[in-house]
């Protein structure tokens, strides 16, 4: 149950990691 924990965390940060590049090339955005 922790292992499926982890990479369901892990899979969440690459979303966001993803999401994040996509804003920062739409152009510049106030750090939250």
């Amino acid at each position: 149950m922790t292992l499926l924990g982890a990479r369901t965390l892990e899979g969440l940060n690459l979303v966001v990691n993803a999401t994040r590049k996509k804003l920062v090339a739409a152009g510049p955005i106030p750090a939250a």
